[in-house]
């Protein structure tokens, strides 16, 4: 999965930008606060590890 898709994903579960660090993401839940960084590296698919860690915190299936 790509951070386009992901991002998409987020923003539609009520997951909003708060900030960036280089290219990196975080994204804050607008109800229950909690954030989540996802990296942002153009071209390249997010790491099977760090998509475990975003289902683990958000409880997103992602699919």
């Amino acid at each position: 999965m790509t951070y386009r898709v992901a991002k998409k994903y987020l923003e539609s579960n009520s997951y909003v930008i708060v900030r960036q660090n280089g290219s990196h993401v975080t994204f804050r839940h607008k109800i229950t606060g909690q954030t989540v960084t996802v990296p942002n590296h153009p071209g390249k698919d997010i790491s099977p590890g760090v998509m475990a860690d975003l289902k683990r915190k958000t409880g997103l299936s992602f699919r």
